[in-house]
């Protein structure tokens, strides 16, 4: 299916995402609604819990929208409250822009496709809504994303870890941003950040 994406911007973005839909976390999304407001013209009313801005079909509350409207107080480190950008930008600076301008559909250089956005947002939905017996099915959902070098696809799938936990499991197969490869500088998309070993 491909490597890897071996890339430190997004090794991180990857671990907070899995920080983000965590155990510890998960429950929030759940219960809690937001601190900001729903964006006009989306159809999840206001006082909606966060988990209901995935399921809404809206091209307004697309994966950039989500990341860049969803607050909560109590699930992040980040002064301005986002709890689904990375909370640690020192390490690699430019993870944050770069993934944002991933996420602008329309954006040249190999960005996330809108049928991928909604394609992410469902199997979101799918892992912190599905109940079993009464109760929420998957502890904690978990993400990774590959280099497939083609086009781009999403997985998802329910797994158990070495403990008999139940996880939901969301994986992006995607060619990489084309900024600085070969030669190929893109307007408006930040450079890879230096790698380690590079």
């Amino acid at each position: 299916m491909g490597a890897l994406i071996s890339t430190i911007g997004t090794r991180y973005l990857i671990g907070h995402l899995n920080r983000a839909f965590s155990a510890p976390r998960i429950g929030h999304l759940r219960k809690d609604p937001p601190s900001s407001a729903p964006p006009a013209g989306a159809t999840v009313p206001v006082g909606s819990v966060i988990m209901d801005y995935f399921n809404d079909p809206s091209p307004i509350v697309d994966l950039l929208w989500l990341s860049n409207g969803i607050t909560h107080k109590g699930i992040t480190t980040r002064s301005d409250f986002l709890c689904f950008l990375p909370e640690d930008t020192n390490r690699s600076k430019n993870t944050e822009k770069r993934w944002l301008y991933y996420l602008k559909t329309g954006n040249p250089g190999n960005v996330l496709i809108a049928a991928n956005h909604a394609a992410i947002k469902s199997a979101i939905y799918t892992g912190l809504s599905s109940l079993s017996a009464g109760a929420f099915t998957y502890e904690r959902i978990e993400f990774d994303c590959v280099d497939g070098g083609g086009t781009q696809e999403v997985f998802s799938a329910e797994e158990k870890d070495d403990h008999g936990r139940i996880y939901f499991k969301v994986v992006l197969v995607t060619p990489p941003l084309l900024a600085n490869t070969s030669g190929v500088i893109i307007a408006g998309l930040p450079p890879l950040d230096p790698q380690p070993g590079s």
